[in-house]
């Protein structure tokens, strides 16, 4: 993230490169940046609906996701905050 903002960046899209997100969705999930609506945001891949995932792949993201609300006392739904987008402030 720092090499982006040394080098101008004003919104930085992290996503994993395995093709689990679509590109084309960048431009949906940037826009509430862009029009002003929010400083952060941060999508979230449907666990139970990823077909390529394991039945026990799926309750350990569960569980994980479960650990990191309660050791963070957050509501954050999943583990993996992914993709996430953030602005230059």
């Amino acid at each position: 993230m720092d090499g982006c903002l040394r080098c101008g960046a004003d919104i930085i899209v992290n996503t994993d490169a395995d093709n689990q997100y679509n590109a084309d969705d960048i431009e949906t999930i940037v826009r509430p940046i862009l029009n002003g609506e929010a400083d952060i945001v941060i999508g979230a891949r449907p666990i139970d609906d990823t077909e390529h995932f394991s039945f026990v792949k799926k309750k350990l993201q569960h569980f994980g996701s479960w650990v990191v609300r309660k050791a963070s006392d957050t509501d954050i739904p999943i583990l993996l905050l992914a993709p996430l987008k953030t602005n230059r402030k």
